[in-house]
């Protein structure tokens, strides 16, 4: 019988006969090799270099629909598949898009919050007469926020350094229209340092104009 070998989706190929095995250390999941010995099965004869993808379940039309019109029905539905092993019933593009998109709205958030914090630092330091508890509660919730941010996701460690000129820009224009004090009443760089936003004890001297 000739050595037939299976294409896997990530380039890599291994004799028909192996396959079981091979799945089962790659996925971990001795399920999902007995599913796909099922299919390798009707390979007997073939010498062809075959897909691997084509021994998965395709996707259901209606599970696939559910990530359009229903985006809480299709994670319960995908969180039922993964832990059932029915991986080939998985709508991974659509995994990968929301695996993507999570990184990215934690930069947004962020961003948002550190725009927010320099907002009402500036506020605080040129509006000191004005001066509230309200004002402390934003600073401290913004700043709370950006490290719970930073410790779930080590890996935007110097994310804000990265930010911190565009994000003062916006936060400068947001407190300038706040305080209705000329844009040119402000430092045009920030005048803090990274470790002072986040410091939970710091609160700039007041500069009254």
């Amino acid at each position: 019988m000739p050595k037939i070998e299976v294409s896997l989706t990530f380039g890599e190929t291994v004799p028909v006969q192996g396959i079981t095995a091979y799945l089962a250390n790659k996925t971990r999941s001795p399920r999902v090799a007995s599913n796909v010995k099922m299919g390798v099965q009707s390979l007997k004869f073939c010498s062809s270099t075959v897909d691997c993808r084509k021994f998965m379940t395709p996707i259901p039309k209606s599970a696939a629909q559910l990530y359009e019109t229903d985006f809480v029905a299709w994670t319960e539905k995908t969180v039922q598949l993964i832990r059932a092993g029915q991986f080939g019933q998985v709508d991974w593009d659509a995994v990968i898009e929301e695996i993507e998109s999570l990184g990215r709205s934690d930069r947004r958030e962020l961003k948002s919050r550190l725009e927010v914090l320099l907002q009402h630092l500036l506020k605080w330091q040129y509006q000191s007469s004005l001066q509230s508890g309200s004002w402390q509660n934003t600073i401290d919730e913004q700043r709370n926020k950006i490290v719970d941010l930073l410790q779930e996701s080590p890996s935007l460690k110097f994310y804000p350094e990265e930010v911190l000129a565009q994000c003062y820009d916006r936060g400068l224009k947001a407190a300038s229209n706040e305080t209705e004090l000329p844009i040119n009443t402000f430092p045009v760089e920030c005048p803090y340092s990274i470790a002072q936003i986040l410091d939970g004890e710091f609160l700039p001297d007041a500069i009254d104009s």
